[in-house]
């Protein structure tokens, strides 16, 4: 509502529900931190308060989840375009990423969860380290397959993507000392999925997580081409 309108006008514009909103996009692959952070750029929310709730926050089925794991949202909050009220706050922010994951995460997507032995945790947490992983839309199922069979045989997962979150931030080459880094997440030291997500994928990283390619091979190369 401004000064400069008149009576019928405000009028209109209440009785239609009309708010001032702000909108933001998450891109696939941001983690929680990356998310608090951004939010709190935008003026929307307090990165700190925004994390504390993320700690706790546990929006879906995380009965297999771990007393390890960094954050209970992570994984849970879809990568997309929102629009909130101004004056949202942390939770309902979250909520509202969370229940966005709820809807693309399909009857459909829960029972192929149910078929492929999994649990929704564990494809969540396979679906982040794929988004993390690979850049082109159809190598993701190849990496999955990569992941399923090294936990197959009991090999270690050894992904990059676990020791990037454990350091907080993208580091394009690793030394030998960050694959040796103290922490549950590290795929390197422990076989196996890490506690949690470490990341928030998107739908195609998720179905590739469902829909692995067949094959018997145990390793990838990431080369940085994207043709």
């Amino acid at each position: 509502l401004s000064r400069n309108m008149n009576v019928k006008q405000m009028i209109d514009i209440m009785a239609k529900g009309q708010t001032v909103y702000s909108q933001f996009t998450v891109p696939e692959g941001y983690t929680v931190e990356q998310i608090a952070a951004m939010l709190e750029e935008k003026g929307l929310a307090q990165r700190e308060r925004f994390l504390t709730l993320a700690k706790t926050y546990a929006p879906f089925d995380q009965t297999t989840s771990r007393p390890e794991v960094k954050y209970r949202a992570e994984g849970f909050l879809f990568p997309d375009t929102y629009r909130v009220n101004k004056g949202a706050g942390e939770e309902e922010i979250m909520q509202m990423m969370a229940q966005e994951f709820s809807q693309i995460f399909t009857p459909e997507l829960q029972e192929k969860t149910r078929a492929s032995g999994l649990s929704t945790h564990d494809v969540i947490v396979l679906a982040s380290l794929i988004e993390r992983e690979v850049q082109l839309a159809k190598e993701r199922p190849l990496v999955a397959r990569v992941f399923l069979n090294r936990i197959k045989i009991g090999m270690p997962l050894q992904s990059c993507a676990t020791i990037q979150y454990i350091l907080g931030y993208p580091k394009e080459e690793l030394t030998i000392a960050d694959t040796q880094l103290p922490s549950p997440y590290n795929t390197y030291l422990h076989q196996g999925m890490p506690p949690g997500p470490v990341a928030n994928p998107g739908l195609s990283s998720i179905q590739a997580a469902l829909n692995p390619a067949e094959g018997d091979w145990l390793y990838f190369v990431v080369d940085g081409k994207t043709g």
